[in-house]
């Protein structure tokens, strides 16, 4: 979604001459290339010569006969460009409109108990994030006390929150935190892990991973009092520039206070 909003911000730059390239197996990672199926969106054309061309041009950069940065001159951008200039006065929920869900019975009953509560969607990412390749980049930025305290936020602000639980190891969640008034949502896998996504974004409000999936579902979130918790250290490297002002931050030093406590 992030190269997405990147390729649009191209085109409002260079109309009719910003092309997509679709074949790196990195798009289908956690699942199939979806994302013109879940949104009303147009992705950017592609043909066999912009196809050739750009794996040409990733060679010369993966093999240093080019240089991986971009400047005014570039034909062939890679990367992720996460920073929230590349959507500035941008309607994202209108450029990221979901198709209709189809939602199963049960999907449907736990929309239906969203809307008609004080909803917190809070989002528990584990899976790749635990393997001994991604731990230490990715996976030590959220721990349990990031959620206790985040939780803690969320009852200072609002009345009778109800918490919505999303993971990808709800198990391992129910033995692990204690989260009062909690409804665990484990409906959704493979192909239709989107729908997560979906529910999410109709939350009052959110407790987001670092964790680009639950980033966009409190983005296309529309209650304009909508209260967000994030974790400020994103991951290993420096936290990209993509936060909402109006979003909360949970400090290192909050949790190093929390773990010093314990």
């Amino acid at each position: 979604m992030f190269i997405y909003v990147f390729s649009q911000y191209l085109s409002r730059l260079y109309p009719q001459s910003v092309y997509g390239s679709y074949w790196s197996h990195s798009l289908c990672f956690h699942s199939d290339f979806q994302l013109d199926k879940i949104f009303a969106l147009q992705l950017p054309p592609h043909t066999f010569l912009t196809d050739t061309l750009s794996k040409l041009a990733y060679l010369c950069e993966r093999f240093y006969i080019v240089s991986k940065e971009e400047t005014s001159k570039s034909v062939f951008y890679n990367g992720y460009w996460l920073d929230k200039k590349y959507w500035q006065g941008v309607d994202l929920p209108k450029m990221f409109s979901f198709r209709d869900p189809a939602l199963s019975t049960e999907s449907s009953a736990i929309l239906s108990m969203i809307e008609s509560s004080n909803a917190v969607a809070v989002h528990i990412r584990r899976g790749d994030y635990q393997s001994k390749e991604h731990i230490d980049k990715f996976g030590i930025f959220c721990p349990l006390d990031y959620y206790r305290i985040a939780i803690e936020r969320i009852f200072k602000k609002e009345a009778n929150p109800c918490f919505f639980i999303f993971s990808d190891d709800i198990a391992w969640v129910k033995a692990n935190l204690c989260i009062p008034n909690a409804v665990y949502v484990d409906c959704h896998h493979g192909n239709d892990s989107w729908k997560d996504m979906f529910l999410m974004s109709k939350c009052r409000h959110n407790i987001i991973a670092n964790s680009t999936f639950s980033f966009w579902a409190a983005m296309l979130n529309t209650n304009p009092n909508k209260v967000v918790v994030y974790p400020q250290r994103w991951y290993y490297w420096s936290t990209p520039d993509i936060f909402p002002e109006t979003w909360l931050p949970i400090t290192e030093k909050e949790l190093k206070r929390a773990s010093d406590t314990e």
